[in-house]
C-alpha cells in the first residue's frame, strides 16, 4: 500500500527507530514511514534493534536528544 500525504517537511530531522521483531510495528512499516517522509522533505535518520523487544532505550532517547540540540545548534 502507498501512503501519500501533502505538505513539505523541509528538512525536518526526524529519527526512527524500532526493534525488527516488534510485532505491534512491523519494520516495513517502519521503512514505508521512512520513505513518505523522506518524499516530503525529512532529514531521516533510521535506527534497526535487532531482536529488540518493543520498548524505548536510554540510547534511543540519547540519540534523539543528540539530533535535537544539533538541530538547535544549526539554526
Amino acid at each position: 500500500m502507498e501512503f501519500t500525504h501533502e505538505g513539505d517537511l523541509d528538512g525536518t530531522p526526524i529519527y526512527l527507530s524500532a526493534g525488527d521483531t516488534v510485532p505491534h510495528v512491523p519494520w516495513h512499516r517502519v521503512e514505508a514511514t521512512r520513505e513518505v517522509l523522506e518524499r516530503m522533505g525529512a532529514r531521516v535518520r533510521l535506527r534497526r534493534w535487532p531482536g529488540r523487544p518493543h520498548t524505548v532505550l536510554r540510547e534511543e532517547i540519547d540519540e534523539a536528544r543528540e539530533r535535537l540540540q544539533s538541530t538547535t545548534a544549526e539554526d
